[in-house]
């Protein structure tokens, strides 16, 4: 596997600051973001994955996008475009998609957008945890938490909220904490503590890697950003398996 591949997925996630009387914690809110996510009936995003890391002495900034179409209990689809190489360009597709979420199909450019079938949403999403820079779990465990996937905002360690800043003009709140690796993450949430960015900077060490590859140890930093929309009307297209 490329080591760009391998660089992203400890475990990211959100929270925010929330104005209220008493103030809620950090520890607090990021409940609340949990339980704004669970409850929802419909959402639907678009984001963008940015990681950045140096190796060989040259630097590397590699971007992927994807979105996310889901109504609680029935169609869903998610899908990500990627590069082969780390800065190249997006000519992949990953697709994840369901009529009912009982069974789940996915198909890759890869490998020849051949659908595969499971009956569960954690393996249809499994595959491209690591190759999608960790967009599978920026949403989906807190969309569905009885898949019971880690990275929940909840299980940060050492959380504390940060001065709010604005990001794309919308007004967020920010949280830090650390993800179960070590990993320092950042986590902007706006008023409805919808999350807007996570950023993590990892310590990555190769011989670590599932390939074991050799190389001295690095620095990445991964960002992704949304824009999510909560019970809204989506519309059909959006559940269609853009493959062929």
């Amino acid at each position: 596997m490329h080591i760009g591949a391998c660089v992203m997925v400890a475990a990211l996630f959100p929270g925010a600051g929330w104005a209220g009387s008493p103030p809620a914690s950090a520890a607090e809110v990021l409940k609340k973001c949990e339980a704004r996510y669970a409850e929802a009936k419909t959402y639907e995003d678009s984001g963008e994955v940015t990681t950045e890391f140096t190796a060989a002495g040259r630097p590397v900034k590699d971007m992927k996008s994807f979105s996310t179409a889901f109504e609680r209990g029935g169609r869903f689809l998610w899908q990500f475009r990627h590069s082969v190489q780390p800065g190249g360009k997006q000519d992949h597709r990953f697709v994840v998609w369901s009529a009912d979420q009982k069974s789940f199909k996915s198909s890759w450019t890869l490998h020849n957008d051949l659908p595969k079938e499971t009956d569960s949403i954690g393996s249809a999403l499994a595959a491209p945890t690591g190759i999608s820079g960790g967009a599978t779990m920026a949403v989906m465990p807190l969309l569905l938490p009885d898949i019971g996937w880690g990275g929940r905002p909840s299980s940060l360690k050492g959380i504390a909220e940060q001065s709010p800043e604005t990001i794309d003009g919308v007004r967020c709140s920010v949280i830090t904490g650390q993800n179960a690796v070590g990993g320092a993450v950042t986590l902007w949430l706006d008023a409805s503590l919808a999350i807007r960015r996570i950023r993590t900077v990892q310590e990555i060490d190769p011989a670590k890697l599932r390939d074991g590859a050799a190389g001295e140890k690095f620095v990445s930093t991964t960002t992704i950003s949304i824009t999510p929309v909560f019970d809204g009307d989506i519309a059909d297209e959006k559940f269609v398996a853009p493959v062929k």
